[in-house]
């Protein structure tokens, strides 16, 4: 019988936790825990559709989905280098040359979503993850977290929608009718959060300065975006400014993006490798077991229990 043995607790979304499980046939997996009423077949139909698409190799797998008592577990592809985040916090400039290559690998995997009409609507650096596939030294971002997925029957037709998502990247259609809950928008919302997160990992901040609903209101309405003093580049700025364009009807669609001079060129195509993250964030891809206390076995205990049960009938 196949061992399976929790290692880590790796974090927590709105819709459930994430743990690093080890399944001696298949190596290290994730496995996300959600309650019974907070589960939705969706996240899974949605992730596990999107991997079979051309261009799906910017999406996890997954394996199974099932539930077990009064908890659902999700088992899916490990990325094993963390999210985009980590380029983030270490403070320091990315390459020009990294960054066009990054964006282009984001663009070609939300476009896949919005060819297939869906529309995201929760991008930010938590949910873009880096992964290395095992034997190379190349490194390919994952998109991940499909819970609030909205589907666009007419693809680049706007919309009434929910307005959900993380509030510091939401497009301006959202954040102006905020109070309202629901709105006519399109699938550039998801292109305005690329720009946010585009826009961090150049400055290390965003464009506003208080985080609040009100203040970021009052940034939307007055419509300026100042150009940092970071961004050098033309060609770069230029971009971000069609990303960030308050009127959704001339932002850039994930198409227009991709088509931009700054990603469709030579050297956007080539692969990112993990030396060059290293050199940045000085993290290398999670290879090994990794130990945990006797005190954090005991309490993911009956999480393992659910795990393992679940992986020894699925898998």
């Amino acid at each position: 019988m196949c061992k399976t043995r929790l290692f880590i607790f790796l974090g927590k979304g709105g819709f459930g936790s994430v743990y690093l499980v080890n399944k001696d046939d298949i190596g290290f997996i994730s496995a996300k825990v959600i309650d019974e009423q907070r589960f939705d077949l969706k996240e899974w139909r949605v992730g596990y559709e999107l991997m079979k698409e051309k261009g799906g190799d910017h999406f996890l797998q997954y394996y199974s989905s099932t539930m077990y008592g009064q908890q659902a577990v999700i088992l899916m592809e490990y990325a094993n280098m963390d999210n985009i985040d980590m380029l983030i916090n270490t403070g320091k400039e990315i390459p020009l040359n990294l960054i066009q290559r990054l964006f282009k690998q984001i663009i070609q995997g939300i476009n896949v979503m919005h060819q297939n009409g869906l529309i995201h609507k929760d991008i930010k650096g938590q949910n873009i993850l880096m992964q290395n596939p095992k034997g190379t030294d190349e490194m390919i971002v994952k998109i991940v977290d499909f819970g609030l997925v909205d589907n666009q029957d007419k693809i680049g037709k706007s919309l009434t929608i929910g307005i959900e998502g993380t509030l510091q990247y939401m497009a301006p259609e959202f954040i102006l009718a905020y109070q309202t809950h629901i709105v006519r928008a399109d699938a550039k919302i998801d292109m305005w959060s690329i720009g946010i997160v585009l826009y961090i990992l150049l400055t290390k901040s965003f464009p506003f300065k208080k985080f609040d609903l009100q203040s970021i209101q009052q940034f939307m309405n007055a419509g300026i975006l100042d150009r940092p003093y970071q961004i050098k580049d033309d060609q770069l700025w230029d971009f971000l400014k069609g990303l960030l364009t308050f009127d959704r009807t001339h932002r850039l669609s994930a198409i227009d993006a991709l088509n931009h001079p700054f990603l469709n060129n030579a050297q956007s195509d080539a692969k990112i490798t993990v030396s060059e993250i290293k050199s940045i964030t000085g993290c290398c891809p999670t290879r090994l077991p990794i130990h945990i206390t006797k005190k954090k076995r005991t309490i993911f205990g009956s999480i393992l229990m659910v795990i393992g049960t679940v992986c020894m009938i699925l898998l």
